[in-house]
């Protein structure tokens, strides 16, 4: 098994048919058919159940697609950082990540939404919230041509169900705006949080489980020079204002 197999299952599931699914990998549907049959069969157990014509999860298939959305979670941060380590920029110029920003979830302050959120004991002045608990409301996303637009929706797929998408937009602010507005719920970096906290802002909230939300920051040099005493004062300074203990912080 391989990530294309989570690919395909979850692709399966988001357009509710083999059929469209087929269409948005540019498969036939009896080569779709076949290679879920082939995965099954490696598993030694159905992932999909016909149920009225429809296609739904069995309890296998809700732990591949739960499981599976964490792996492609840990995946696209991996390639992520792997992109920032080693684009290239002007002059030769390289992007080394040097710390990681919590992604927040936003809810409309008027949203019922709001009634699962619970203290986790954080000093911050903000609960978390089970992300699970929000399946059945929109979400605002961001557009897939966007650096991090695979955040969210993975986000949603590891907490077990596909976002019902209100729009999707172009940046965390236009987000964070349409969120306030109460078109929906959707995913905002930590420090935007901080500056509209208050207001007719949204509600942020922890994830249950915020150490693996994350995005990365990172800083341009020379790919074969040292970083001088001043730039690591600035990154230090950086990581400082950004208040989070559990940053990484890479140094050379």
């Amino acid at each position: 098994m391989d990530l294309k197999a989570i690919k395909y299952v979850s692709e399966i599931v988001r357009c509710g048919s083999m059929t469209k699914a087929a269409e948005e990998l540019y498969l036939s549907q009896s080569a779709l058919s076949q290679y879920i049959g082939k995965l099954e069969e490696s598993l030694d157990t159905r992932i999909f159940e016909r149920t009225g014509g429809r296609l739904r999860l069995t309890r296998a298939g809700e732990v591949f697609v739960r499981e599976g959305a964490s792996i492609m979670s840990t995946y696209d941060t991996m390639c992520e950082h792997i992109r920032i380590a080693t684009k290239e920029a002007v002059d030769g110029c390289v992007f080394e990540p040097f710390l990681y920003e919590e992604i927040m979830v936003a809810v409309p302050k008027d949203s019922p939404a709001n009634g699962f959120s619970f203290d986790a004991g954080t000093d911050d002045g903000f609960k978390s919230i089970r992300l699970s608990d929000l399946s059945g409301y929109p979400f605002i996303m961001m557009k897939k041509t966007q650096t991090f637009s695979s955040l969210g929706y993975n986000y949603c797929a590891a907490a077990g169900f596909t976002p019902i998408v209100a729009c999707e937009l172009m940046s965390w602010d236009a987000i964070n705006k349409m969120i306030g507005h109460g078109l929906g719920a959707g995913f905002v970096p930590r420090e935007l949080a901080l500056a509209e906290k208050g207001g007719d802002s949204p509600e942020y909230y922890h994830f249950e489980s915020p150490l693996y939300h994350k995005r990365p920051f990172a800083i341009a040099k020379k790919e074969d020079s040292c970083l001088t005493e001043p730039v690591i004062h600035v990154m230090e300074t950086v990581k400082e204002i950004a208040g989070s203990e559990d940053f990484v912080f890479l140094r050379q």
